[in-house]
């Protein structure tokens, strides 16, 4: 029970963008395809953003990275039941 709660303590403080570098691979292969050098501490640099998120400017120069958090984001979203259809704007009558 207590490793239990103490993984839920760690996984809580992650950052959102750790299932991000998971999908990667993990952050050795991340700083290589992004091209970090291991031995001046790429590896270090991809890990850190397991808490601080990937940079924007990281994204901006690999436009596949943000198009990975697309799809990643697509595949979390719920489908459209009815009665989200229901809610949407187009849906609902005035008068």
């Amino acid at each position: 029970m207590f490793d239990f709660c103490l993984n839920m303590a760690f996984n809580f403080a992650m950052h959102p963008d750790t299932q991000l570098i998971r999908r990667f691979g993990g952050a050795t292969k991340l700083a290589a395809r992004l091209g970090f050098s291991i031995k001046s501490g790429g590896v270090q640099r991809v890990q850190n953003w397991k808490k601080r998120g990937i940079p924007a400017s990281v994204e901006r120069d690999n436009p596949w990275v943000a198009d990975e958090r697309r799809a990643m984001l697509s595949a979390n979203l719920p489908e459209a039941g009815p009665e989200l259809a229901l809610a949407s704007p187009q849906a609902v009558t005035h008068g």
